[in-house]
């Protein structure tokens, strides 16, 4: 069965000493409304910036299933095109 062409995913927060801290990030107000498994707001933590992608080192996952980005585009490319496609072989 295919993917719908539009579906929810899980972005990951990345902690910099740049970010504002604990709620007042618009970062952690934003994860924790989205309610992405596993997140909770730590007024102690800086949150600078939210990865929405496939990048190795905080990759998103699909909200449904928790399948990482990369592996579930890999298993349906008519959601990136064929251009892109043949750039990620």
């Amino acid at each position: 069965m295919s993917s719908p062409p539009v579906f929810k995913l899980a972005p990951t927060t990345q902690q910099y000493d740049w970010g504002k801290s604990g709620s007042t990030a618009k970062v952690a107000q934003f994860a924790a409304a989205s309610q992405l498994p596993g997140f909770t707001i730590d007024e102690s933590a800086p949150y600078a910036e939210l990865w929405m992608g496939t990048h190795p080192s905080s990759p998103s996952h699909v909200f449904a299933t928790g399948e990482k980005l990369s592996a579930h585009l890999a298993k349906n490319p008519h959601l990136i095109g064929p251009a892109v496609a043949r750039k990620r072989r």
